[in-house]
This record gives structure tokens, C-alpha cells and sequence, in this order.
């Protein structure tokens, strides 16, 4: 599929390489806890999450984990215990690649959870008795119940890149709109799935390859020409605040009106703008 793109375009092959590879290992570029200190900050929480509530219990391969430092307990491991091996390895190079990574995100390490959950349910097979106590159970109940409080509560939860919310908005200020165009700010493709009309970048592209920031996906002048009621957004209220004061676009010629004060949602108000010169495609 990569290779499929770079053919059709020849610009991704140091998109994809060079964005998305190399500056994601090695570059803050990305601005995902690049610090020294990244992966305790981003990584630490959810292991700590992923090992609740048996961490509490000093389950086995937790409790012991002191012996990793040892090159003889591993040796011994993959003699005695192969299938244990397989699972700390599993767990242990990702997140050693995640680590090296100077793109670090919660999410990058939540697929960890199975061979995490495999190692728990091995030393729990071993340990807990044949009938569990009541306790056990009651302990059970009340874990699962917190769980999933947790996740009802997530999904409430606001998010600036939350594609629903903004088409709701969207679909409120600007029920015709025929095109989403996203300036100076990420697009969030995610709209088309509840708009149903194409959404796109304009201006140059998210990335720090010079060849890339050298080209156009596509041009505000050209796409609002071309689409007279496309809604267009900026920063503003409506990306988060974290991203910062609206930045109006600007064409030569062509008025733009907020569709809510401090909302960063725009249309072109053809009543003040004058007619401007035709543009060439792209």
C-alpha cells in the first residue's frame, strides 16, 4: 500500500520515511514527550494500570522482576520456562522500541496488554486455590464494577479531536456546507464519517520534510472558489484551546466570516467579497 502511494506521489516516499519514521524516533518534531524522562511519564501510568490489582499481590513474575538484571535467570528461563521467555520478550522490545521513540503516546502501548494479561493469568493459575474465597470474589466484582465506571466515564470525556463533537457543531453553524477545508490546523478526517462530504488539508503540509513543506495539498483560494459554501476551520474554540487564538484565513479578495465568535469555523461572505481573479487548478 506504501509502496502503491509513493508511485502516485513520489513526495510520501520522504513523508513516510522521513516524518513518520525518522523524525518520529529521533526528532521532537512531533512534540509526544520527547524528554529523557517521556517513558515514565507516558508509559509508567498505564503499566501501573495494566498491573492493578495483582501488583498489590506480588504475583510472581512481578515481584521477581530484580532478576532480569542476571544474564543466568534468563538462560535458565529459556531452558525451563520457553513460554515465559516468549511473553516477557513480548512485552520487553516493543517497549523498548516505544522507549527509544521520541514520539511517545498512551496509546502505543495499550496492544502490550495481552501477553501483560497471559503472564498474570499464568502466575494467578498457579497460585489462586481451586474454590476462590469470598473475598477473592467480592474483590473481583468490585475491580470489574471500577473498570468499567472507568471506561463510561471515558467516554464522556471532552476531547479537542473528538471528529463527532465537531460535526455536530459543524452541521449546526453550517448545514450546507458542501466541503470541510482544514487551514493551518489538522484535519480531522473523521468529520466525512458524519458529514458525509469530503474533508481536506489546505496549505502545506504537517511535516518538517523540506521537500514536502515545499508542496501544496491543496491551496484556501482555489478549494473556496471552487466550493462557495465550504466551511472552513482554523484555530480556535473549536480545535481546543491548547491550540491556540484563531487565525483567520486570508485571500486576496475574498471576506471571511466567523460562524461563531472565537470558534475558529468560517465561510466566505461573498456579499462583501469582491469577485477575484480565476485560479489556476492544482
Amino acid at each position: 500500500w506504501f509502496a502503491y502511494l509513493v508511485i502516485q506521489r513520489p513526495e510520501l516516499a520522504d513523508y513516510f520515511l522521513g516524518h513518520e519514521l525518522r523524525d518520529r524516533m529521533f526528532s521532537d518534531v512531533h512534540d509526544r514527550f520527547p524528554q529523557w524522562y517521556g517513558p515514565f511519564k507516558v508509559y509508567g501510568p498505564i503499566f501501573g494500570l495494566m498491573l492493578l490489582p495483582w501488583v498489590l499481590l506480588r504475583i510472581g513474575w512481578i515481584s521477581g522482576a530484580w532478576r532480569a538484571y542476571h544474564p543466568a535467570w534468563w538462560r535458565a528461563l529459556r531452558h525451563g520456562d520457553p513460554d515465559r521467555l516468549l511473553l516477557l520478550l513480548w512485552v520487553l522490545l516493543p517497549l523498548l522500541v516505544f522507549c527509544i521513540s521520541r514520539s511517545r503516546l498512551y496509546l502505543y502501548v495499550l496492544p502490550l496488554a495481552v501477553p501483560v494479561s497471559l503472564l498474570l493469568a499464568r502466575d494467578l493459575s498457579a497460585r489462586l486455590p481451586a474454590r476462590l474465597p469470598p473475598v477473592w470474589k467480592a474483590s473481583i466484582a468490585i475491580w470489574c464494577a471500577a473498570v468499567l465506571a472507568l471506561k463510561g466515564y471515558s467516554s464522556t470525556a471532552h476531547s479537542a479531536k473528538d471528529a463527532k463533537k465537531l460535526a455536530a457543531v459543524a452541521r449546526e453553524v453550517a448545514p450546507t456546507a458542501e466541503r470541510v477545508l482544514f487551514s493551518d490546523v489538522t484535519a480531522r478526517y473523521g468529520m466525512r464519517f458524519y458529514l458525509g462530504v469530503p474533508v481536506e488539508q489546505v496549505g502545506k503540509p504537517h511535516t518538517s520534510s523540506l521537500r514536502a513543506r515545499g508542496l501544496m495539498e491543496h491551496d484556501l483560494c482555489t478549494e473556496v472558489l471552487r466550493y462557495p459554501s465550504a466551511l472552513i476551520v482554523t484555530r480556535g474554540l473549536a480545535m481546543g484551546p491548547r491550540m491556540g487564538p484563531e487565525i483567520p484565513p486570508s485571500c486576496e479578495g475574498i471576506q471571511f466570516a466567523s460562524l461563531r465568535p472565537d470558534s475558529g469555523l468560517w465561510q466566505v461572505d461573498w456579499a462583501r467579497s469582491p469577485q477575484p481573479p480565476v485560479a489556476n487548478p492544482p
